[in-house]
């Protein structure tokens, strides 16, 4: 699901890793449904990563 909200964010024009953990964290219901993004059951309103995680993923060691 992180690589998708990556190239969503990307394709949206997020430039930087910040922007794109910004983007993924408003990122609108369609596209969170469209990738798959859990609903949460006790909230009317989808699991996401954390900021840091889609970070983490996308830097290179």
């Amino acid at each position: 699901m992180v690589p998708a909200l990556t190239a969503c964010a990307v394709l949206a024009g997020a430039r930087s890793l910040p922007a794109v953990g910004e983007w993924i964290a408003d990122a609108p219901p369609q596209v969170l449904h469209a990738v798959g993004a859990p609903p949460d059951p006790l909230l009317p309103e989808r699991l996401l990563p954390a900021e840091s995680t889609a970070v983490g993923c996308c830097q290179t060691r």
